[in-house]
């Protein structure tokens, strides 16, 4: 049972670090180009500062490793203390 533990930290762990890495890195390049909103083209500037297919899917497999993570630790709690009931 102790590598569900591992296995769920390690995947909490790791999803969060892809879904900050990937945030930070969007929040980094608008706040770089957010001062040419009213120099350049809108849709240039909209072009710039959108969130690449890379980030996104970055973001999402984050966020699902994190849920993942969560749900195995459930059931790991739930096995672990029907165990010891019986």
């Amino acid at each position: 049972m102790r590598y569900l533990t591992v296995l769920s930290a390690l995947l909490v762990g790791a999803g969060v670090a892809c879904a900050a890495t990937a945030l930070l890195g969007y929040v980094t390049r608008y706040s770089m180009f957010d001062g040419l909103y009213a120099e350049i083209d809108p849709t240039l500037y909209l072009r710039i500062t959108a969130m690449t297919s890379f980030e996104k899917a970055a973001v999402v497999c984050g966020i699902a490793a994190v849920v993942s993570g969560l749900a195995i630790a459930v059931v790991r709690l739930i096995v672990a203390r029907r165990a010891t009931n019986t």
